[in-house]
């Protein structure tokens, strides 16, 4: 035994002799094959290294849009052209292992374009062999080791190369999946709905979106469809994500510019994240639908009874129960490299509470209205046009509160209806809703015509506007013209009057960009004022009038505002409509505006005009 176990341990040494020479021997030979460090050498590895960080953003930037994966996902909803997936669905939480999907990125990246590199380095008598990428992610930059095999001269290049690449994925990615998490638990975006529907505004002493409808006017009547609501809905949603901040995050003076309050968002795992930019958003063109907005009764229908023995009208009140699905895409920008990860979570509200993500019921289906639409005896065929009279297909039409159908490329829609006095009303979206009571007896072979609502692009400029008392006149200097950035603390408020309705349109916005979509064609006063965020100080404000019309849709309007110093100070509101009153005309007398379809060419600067040619 004790000679066996002698012929072992001595197998055992020599054994490991041979693989320490081994080691050593090819560790000798490989320094041997192993290029110096030279300047050549250096200036290729430092080329490979920018081809390794290119291959790293391009990959961020693809995980960025399609929230950490680097593809599109199955049923992804659509925000600036980009799919974006869901990381809570119906109260399931998904999301991908970016760092396993960065490094397969990167390793694709690098694999597919070396042979392009290589071309880039012919001269050099450089060949790449498969890289192999490993990733470190840190809060505010990642890691990269790539072994690369390269070739210069016949020699190898010293392998790994390590390139660090500044961006705050780690963050974002720890971010993203407490909130997905703590959301679907919490459901903050529904409470937050259900508040901002009971504070709605008031139109015509009926809430935009109604909870509770109580008449005490004698004579009075509400009857409102489905696509009464559907608007008012939408602003509320639009209001509420607009409304909704992070901890610390939320500016200040907010109730100085709408009724609805501020929403926080709690610290998502005991941590505020401050240093990230968190926004909250709709998917593009998004627009309610009668599979997702659902409410009862529906019709919404209330009118006042005398009551007996007193000279005072009440109506038996009509509780109103909302059901309402809805994306919200939560951006979170990256501070380091410009980007903006994106993700989606999903909304659900039933009866005007978080709807129990166990349940099946998404909707309702009221039984008064499902008899009333039931009981199609009579006929109606519609033609719907634009004011040229075009046919306009895909609009939606209801009669009493019954779906008829969608018009056809012909701009026709025939069906059944109920038989009787009601309500018909034609929906499209970007045209004037129709809504007029009419009788069956009316819908068969009627033509209906609704007017295109223009989206029309704003882009803002600021017009800074000299008093001169010395010389008594306003100047405008070269470089005094400039489009208002997106990051001044400064804020723009514009409202339409229109001059035949009295309806107004009010909108506040805080970039140098933006769009209106709900204003209907017509004439209108318009007040644009510009001010601090918290509107408590008001740089200047012009009057002037605008006329709308259906062919402005997809054009742009150019506003100029104008920042006067003195403006500021006026506090008599009769002073401050005089001084905004000058300020539109010494636009005027410049050629500058102040809303315009074309762009103010500032090689006309310097204007100057004498207090003698502003006439107001």
């Amino acid at each position: 035994m004790n000679i066996r176990k002698g012929q072992a341990e001595l197998i055992i040494l020599v054994g490991i002799i041979v693989v320490f020479v081994a080691v050593v021997f090819y560790t000798y030979q490989s320094s041997l094959f192993t290029a110096p460090v030279t300047p050549e050498t250096e200036n290729i590895r430092n080329t490979i290294e920018n081809f390794i960080r290119e291959g790293a953003r391009d990959t961020l930037r693809t995980m960025y849009d399609y929230g950490g994966y680097l593809e599109a996902q199955p049923g992804s909803v659509i925000f600036l052209g980009k799919e974006i997936p869901y990381w809570q669905k119906s109260g399931q939480v998904s999301y991908p292992d970016v760092r396993q999907n960065l490094v397969q990125g990167v390793t694709s990246y690098l694999n597919e374009n070396k042979d392009s590199l290589e071309a880039m380095l012919a001269g050099k008598n450089v060949t790449l062999g498969t890289a192999y990428v490993s990733a470190v992610i840190l809060g505010s930059q990642i890691t990269l080791t790539v072994n690369m095999p390269t070739q210069y001269m016949e020699q190898s290049l010293q392998q790994p190369y390590v390139v660090t690449v500044p961006s705050k994925l780690g963050e974002i990615y720890e971010f993203s999946k407490g909130f997905a998490a703590q959301e679907a638990t919490s459901r903050y975006f529904e409470y937050f709905t259900v508040s901002s529907m009971m504070i709605s505004p008031f139109e015509g002493g009926v809430q935009a979106v109604p909870v509770v409808v109580l008449l005490t006017q004698c004579g009075e009547m509400v009857f409102k469809t489905w696509f009464d609501i559907k608007p008012g809905m939408e602003d509320v949603i639009k209001t509420t994500l607009a409304h909704t901040y992070m901890p610390g995050k939320s500016p200040l003076g907010v109730m100085h510019k709408t009724s609805f309050p501020k929403y926080m968002i709690p610290e998502i795992g005991n941590k505020a994240y401050e240093d990230l930019n968190i926004s909250f958003h709709l998917p593009d063109d998004f627009e309610l639908t009668q599979s997702n907005f659902q409410f009862t009764p529906n019709p919404i229908s209330a009118f006042t009874e005398p009551v007996p023995m007193t000279s005072q009208c009440y109506s038996n009140p009509v509780y109103v129960k909302y059901a309402v699905n809805y994306p919200v895409i939560v951006r979170v920008k990256d501070s380091l490299t410009g980007d903006s990860f994106h993700f989606a979570i999903d909304v659900s509200i039933y009866d005007n509470a978080p709807r129990p993500w166990t349940s099946d019921t998404t909707g309702y289906t009221p039984e008064v209205q499902q008899e009333i639409c039931e009981n199609q005896l009579c006929t109606a065929s519609i033609t719907v046009t634009d004011s040229s009279g075009a046919p306009v297909s895909g609009a939606e039409a209801s009669f009493m509160g019954c779906p008829i159908g969608r018009t056809d490329s012909n701009g026709i829609v025939t069906a059944s209806i109920p038989c009787g006095i009601g309500p018909l009303v034609i929906y499209k979206n970007r045209y004037q809703t129709f809504e007029q009571m009419m009788s069956s007896d009316h819908l068969e072979g009627t033509t209906i015509s609704i007017e295109k609502i223009p989206v029309v692009n704003l882009n803002f400029y600021e017009v800074n506007i000299v008093n001169n008392t010395l010389t008594d006149e306003y100047w405008i200097r070269v470089g005094d013209v400039n489009m208002i950035d997106d990051i001044t603390d400064e804020t723009i408020h514009i409202i339409f009057y229109d001059l035949s309705t009295g309806e107004t349109y009010e909108r506040i916005y805080e970039n140098r960009q933006a769009t209106i979509r709900h204003i209907p064609p017509g004439s209108y006063a318009v007040t644009a004022m510009l001010s601090s965020p918290d509107m408590a100080i008001m740089y200047g404000a012009v009057l002037t009038t605008l006329t709308i019309t259906e062919d402005m849709d997809g054009g742009t309007l150019y506003v100029y505002l104008p920042y006067n110093f003195e403006f500021k100070d006026i506090t008599d509101s009769v002073e401050k409509t005089v001084a905004s009153r000058t300020l539109t005309a010494v636009l005027e007398e410049c050629g500058i505006g102040p809303i315009s379809s074309e762009q103010y060419d500032i090689n006309n600067l310097p204007c100057k005009k004498a207090y003698s040619e502003i006439v107001i």
